[in-house]
């Protein structure tokens, strides 16, 4: 008998989610899953979603060999392809691309991110020049300000 293939969408040091498509839908299944690995040394609390047809599996220890114990329970089969963090940077990115959508379809493709940053460093600049305070702050603004046109400029509109 083969085992449904399954695969690790999530993970931290204390959880692990997977995910086995082959088998959403099926409570029994997922019942079973949960009944047997939650006897299993290693893990606090497991938690299973038969409609989106994946198991959160809370840790106890940092070094845990889910796919060996998936197989030596005949459960599923984890993928080979390796789980890969995604990087702050491509989470951070992402977010800041949908608030920017959202911005522009508030203000009707009138103003970005980018546009209100400028409007905003403009506004401290100018604050910074009615405070005196001439030389570095109000320069440093504008600078910011004018580098954020100047880099708008040279990327090319993308269509929504």
């Amino acid at each position: 008998m083969e085992l449904p293939e399954a695969n690790i969408c999530h993970r931290t040091s204390e959880r692990i989610r997977v995910k086995i498509p082959s088998k959403k839908g099926e409570a029994h299944y997922f019942d079973a899953v949960v009944k047997t690995l939650s006897k299993s040394p290693g893990i606090l609390r497991i938690e299973a979603n038969p409609l989106t047809g994946s198991v959160l599996i809370v840790l106890q220890e940092k070094e845990f060999d889910l796919r060996g114990l998936a197989r030596a329970k005949k459960l599923f089969a984890l993928k080979d392809s390796p789980w890969r963090a995604k990087p702050f940077y491509e989470a951070f990115s992402q977010s800041i691309q949908q608030c920017n959508l959202q911005m522009k379809d508030f203000t009707g493709g009138g103003l970005d991110l980018t546009g209100l940053a400028f409007l905003v460093l403009i506004t401290i600049g100018i604050f910074q020049l009615m405070e005196g305070n001439v030389m570095v702050p109000a320069i440093t603004a504008f600078w910011y300000a004018t580098s954020l046109i100047m880099e708008a400029r040279l990327q090319p509109s993308v269509a929504v």
